[in-house]
């Protein structure tokens, strides 16, 4: 089976940095793509929704197993 993702994201105006993630993870016929935010007003936020995302498509691949 073939997959495709395409990522874009654009940094907001009020943090210097892009706190968007994604994680994508196959597992056979099964397939999960996240997409998380990091919030603004958080100054670790960004490590959060990135390790968010692991640990979700992790999970995925652990139980789809």
């Amino acid at each position: 089976m073939v997959y495709s993702a395409k990522w874009i994201t654009q940094k907001g105006k009020l943090t210097q940095e892009n706190r968007d993630y994604c994680a994508v993870a196959l597992c056979g016929n099964k397939a999960i793509y996240v997409v998380v935010d990091g919030s603004t007003k958080g100054s670790q936020s960004g490590v959060l929704a990135c390790e968010y995302s692991k640990a979700l498509a992790d999970q995925f691949v652990i139980n789809a197993g």
